[in-house]
């Protein structure tokens, strides 16, 4: 197939179902989002990360939120093939409550455990806007040897490396308890 648009999340959705019909590229619901957490950054941000299952097919994470404990949860978001959301849409000194799910062409997966944060006053915000590319070491790979590092931007800026020999390697807890992918003295690299 070959379309002379890039097509929207809902086209994509329905070639994805088309297609899984006819030749089952997805055997089974996604895995519920494990390691979710949510993470006051600045006054008005709350990260939030997680980990889910990479598959050959396009992986959705629908993102809730209610605000308080007697809340009532809604979607937040619904994001692509990733690892990682800021949520720029909070208040200081509210506590928010999290929860996420993954989606694939044969349905949703269950909820993850439940995150709350409260963002405090007077810190500074993270600036967002107009990030093209954004590789976070705490999000869209996996451990170990990096073969595709998912652009947290959500621009699918992709970076990448076939070679099982130049694939840089995930260092955990290496600064401040978070991971780094530090550059291979052998020249290990990615192509973006």
């Amino acid at each position: 197939m070959v379309f002379n648009r890039e097509m929207v999340q809902g086209e994509r959705a329905a070639v994805g179902a088309y297609l899984n019909q006819n030749y089952a590229l997805e055997t089974a619901r996604p895995a519920v989002p494990t390691n979710f957490t949510a993470v006051a950054i600045s006054s008005n941000q709350v990260s939030l990360t997680w980990r889910a299952t990479v598959t050959n097919t396009e992986s959705l994470f629908i993102i809730q939120r209610k605000t308080g404990l007697s809340g009532t949860y809604s979607i937040l978001a619904a994001v692509e093939n990733t690892g990682s959301f800021i949520d720029n849409t909070v208040q200081a000194g509210l506590t928010y409550y999290y929860q996420i799910q993954a989606q694939n062409l044969l349905g949703v997966s269950g909820l993850s455990t439940e995150q709350n944060a409260t963002p405090a006053a007077r810190l500074a915000a993270f600036p967002t806007g107009n990030i093209s590319l954004w590789l976070k070491a705490d999000a869209g790979h996996g451990a170990g040897a990096v073969a595709l590092w998912a652009d947290q931007s959500g621009h699918g800026n992709d970076a990448w490396q076939t070679g099982d020999a130049n694939q840089p390697t995930t260092v955990n807890a290496a600064i401040n308890g978070m991971p780094v992918i530090p550059r291979h003295p052998a020249g290990a690299a990615l192509r973006v």
